[in-house]
């Protein structure tokens, strides 16, 4: 198997995919376990979801090369750098943002509430369909699908983001 390879723009494409599809997931799953819609965005303009998008591209940057590899040792990278990535964007959102996207806090072993075991489960396996599945479809599709004025779309989509950020963190009372 040809192992992929993605440049920075397929990488913010990945970012932007991450967010709004994590976005849409948090909706839906909030609206089946609790009865009703709850904004899970991260910042105050854009329907984001900064974890999910990070998640999806941590994962690639960490997962591509892994490829050929076995299905625990991918499970395992994946299970660790997932419960990472998630416990940095748990600390990183309620430090800069002032909110919290979720707490474990009444799940067993559990890491001040950041994340906790069954999650982490969760990230081995998504890490394994991630590499099997979802490196490939994107590499397919980055290779056949060309979008007119692509970069021009990937710097305008940079330039709100950091300003959505930028205003997010002012309304929070953050400052550099």
């Amino acid at each position: 198997m040809t192992k992929a390879k993605f440049n920075f723009y397929q990488y913010v494409w990945i970012f932007i995919a991450g967010c709004y599809l994590g976005y849409g997931v948090e909706t839906i799953w909030c609206l089946i376990r609790n009865g009703f819609i709850e904004s899970r965005k991260s910042l105050v303009l854009g329907h984001l979801s900064i974890a999910y998008g990070m998640g999806a591209v941590l994962l690639t940057l960490l997962l591509v090369r892994f490829q050929n590899e076995s299905v625990w040792k991918i499970f395992l990278v994946a299970f660790a750098s997932g419960t990472v990535v998630e416990y940095i964007c748990s600390l990183g959102q309620e430090i800069c943002f002032g909110s919290v996207a979720w707490d474990y806090s009444d799940l067993p072993l559990n890491i001040n509430g950041r994340v906790c075991l069954i999650y982490s489960l969760f990230w081995g396996f998504l890490g394994l369909a991630w590499v099997k599945f979802v490196i490939p479809l994107m590499s397919r599709i980055f290779q056949s699908v060309h979008i007119p004025f692509s970069k021009a779309i990937v710097w305008a989509f940079i330039a709100f983001f950091l300003l959505d950020a930028g205003l997010s963190a002012w309304k929070n009372g953050i400052t550099a």
